[in-house]
């Protein structure tokens, strides 16, 4: 029986289909196949398949050990961690996950020299890029924030990064945003922002940290931010957009409560506040569509008092599970939380010897660092 031809569109309708794992096996197949896989077309068709195979990253950091290890979580099936074995030394340097776009995720070493890497977990590649910055003279960085997200109109994954000065007796402070390109690899600075980029947390207000408690949505990273220093502060969502490198204000939910503690977050491409108010109490409201005030809605109004002592405990939205009738939760940057909507029943998962968690969801892809 002879061999019956398959035309190249056929093939690589075929071939996208397949998982990335397959994927890197069947380039050995033949040169064809090699150079077929590894274009810049199919790895696009690849990445925009309506079926998507997401995961959760988490970077977990053991206190015993003080070591760093990596885990991956399935979305569509019942959470159980598989630990993974990065191809650099993961264990120590890159201390904080940043954010993940197109397959790539980000993360930083927070300690001097300020190193940032670029990996993808499914195809075991990366890229590590090293900045040293700077503030003026009589002046000491206070603290340094980062955000990675992918900017859709340029095609171009990118890395913003602020930098908060301030002299030593604190008369006067300076934000500085600057923002790396993996496409042309190289840095540029951001006009100055009259912000205050901030996490409100209490009755203060929390200035800081490598993740930024930032969220990058449409191309857009978000952040809340002060617009006036303590006490006469008036809180905003700002966003930087990747593409033209402008700020601009989003609009706001028309909150039922008084929020002692608000945060961001991003649930199915869609941006999220979270507001903390009363014993352990969070709501998290959905942006519907962006940018448009009225599409704001309330989905998660829950109570923790009975699984923490912390009476504003952080919550940050991951991802929905189960056919979106379930809501995957990262709890105070150590534990794990399924909330179901239906039901509207909490269920923990928590760890032992846990530090620190960062997750971010990825979709497995074949987009190179």
């Amino acid at each position: 029986m002879s061999d019956i031809p398959i035309s190249s569109e056929s093939l690589n309708n075929i071939l996208s289909r397949l998982p990335v794992k397959s994927l890197l096996q069947f380039r050995s197949v033949s040169k064809h196949w090699r150079r077929l896989i590894d274009s810049r077309t199919f790895v696009n068709l690849h990445l925009n398949q309506p079926l998507k195979t997401l995961k959760i990253l988490t970077l977990y950091k053991d206190l015993r050990t003080r070591l760093n290890y990596f885990y991956s979580i399935n979305v569509d099936s019942s959470p159980r961690l598989v630990k993974l074995e990065p191809p650099f030394d993961g264990s120590r340097p890159f201390n904080h996950l940043v954010g993940s776009g197109n397959g790539l995720v980000c993360l930083v070493r927070e300690a001097f020299p300020h190193k940032i890497l670029f990996w993808n977990p499914s195809t075991r590649k990366f890229k590590m890029i090293q900045k040293a910055f700077q503030c003026p003279p009589s002046f000491r960085i206070r603290f340094i924030c980062y955000k990675f997200g992918y900017d859709h109109v340029n095609d171009d994954h990118k890395v913003v990064v602020l930098l908060h000065h301030r002299n030593a007796d604190l008369t006067s402070v300076s934000f500085e945003v600057t923002v790396y390109s993996m496409k042309r690899n190289e840095w540029q600075s951001v006009p100055r922002v009259g912000y205050h980029i901030c996490r409100l947390l209490g009755h203060g207000v929390y200035f800081g940290g490598p993740r930024s408690h930032g969220v990058c949505v449409n191309g857009v990273i978000h952040w809340v931010a002060a617009q006036n220093r303590a006490p006469n502060m008036n809180y905003s969502i700002v966003a930087l957009h990747l593409a033209g490198l402008s700020f601009e204000l989003v609009p706001q939910p028309e909150y039922n409560e008084n929020y002692e503690a608000i945060d961001l977050g991003i649930l199915d491409g869609c941006l999220c506040v979270v507001g903390n108010y009363g014993r352990s109490c969070v709501d998290i409201w959905v942006m519907g569509k962006y940018g448009v005030k009225e599409s704001w809605k309330k989905l998660v109004a829950m109570t923790l008092s009975d699984i923490t002592d912390n009476v504003r405990p952080s919550v940050r939205p991951i991802t929905f599970m189960k056919n979106g009738k379930e809501v995957f939760l990262e709890v105070e940057n150590r534990w794990f939380m399924q909330y179901d909507l239906e039901n509207k029943e909490t269920k923990p998962l928590k760890f032992h010897h846990v530090s620190s968690l960062h997750s971010y969801v990825y979709q497995e892809s074949l987009v190179k660092v």
